[in-house]
């Protein structure tokens, strides 16, 4: 799920999406060690950042990347880091100091939120009641009598009639998942949903 959806839904339906988000696919972060984009201070206003040393960077420009999205290139004075004592821990390059590319202000500080949530307890206790509502998916699509049926290829002028399974479905599923709530086989059939939702905060 990307920060652009989760914005989007928020703006126009007022709901909070709820779902795992990629994660940071930078050397620094797979590797565990090292300055990510985690480890800088951004001031959207001031348009610099600062890096864990507490040096200030020298040039911030806007522009599309290769997909056509809006990000940020902030780059760092070559003097400053290449006398950086930690220069490993920041960049490979021989020479040259380290860049940054960040999205719009919004994208950025939205993703690096749920990267922070989706770690904890609390939002994976959260995102697991999912779990309920898709297992009840495929357990009312696959009652017997229940198939849906082909499109036909000719457009119809006229709705037919319901199948006579469908309006008992729905309580046909409460009862048998009531019945069967405590089994650990039937909670070990349900799966996970991409994402949840909740109202906007």
């Amino acid at each position: 799920m990307s920060a652009q959806v989760m914005l989007a839904q928020a703006r126009d339906h007022g709901v909070q999406l709820t779902g795992p988000v990629p994660p940071d696919t930078s050397r620094q972060a797979m590797a565990g060690e090292g300055f990510d984009i985690s480890a800088f201070t951004i001031d959207w206003h001031a348009h610099t950042a600062t890096c864990p040393q507490g040096a200030t960077a020298g040039s911030w420009r806007a522009q599309q990347n290769s997909r056509g999205h809006d990000v940020i290139r902030i780059r760092f004075p070559d003097r400053t880091c290449a006398i950086c004592p930690v220069r490993a821990k920041c960049t490979r390059r021989t020479s040259g100091p380290r860049d940054l590319v960040v999205r719009p202000q919004a994208e950025h500080q939205t993703l690096q939120r749920a990267r922070h949530d989706q770690t904890t307890e609390e939002w994976k206790n959260h995102y697991h009641r999912r779990a309920g509502i898709e297992g009840t998916l495929p357990q009312t699509i696959r009652r017997p009598g229940l198939e849906v049926p082909p499109r036909p290829r000719r457009r119809q002028r006229r709705a037919g009639p319901p199948h006579r399974g469908q309006p008992g479905a729905p309580g046909t599923v409460g009862r048998r998942r009531s019945v069967n709530w405590g089994r650990s086989d039937q909670r070990a059939d349900q799966r996970k949903m991409p994402a949840t939702w909740s109202p906007a905060r």
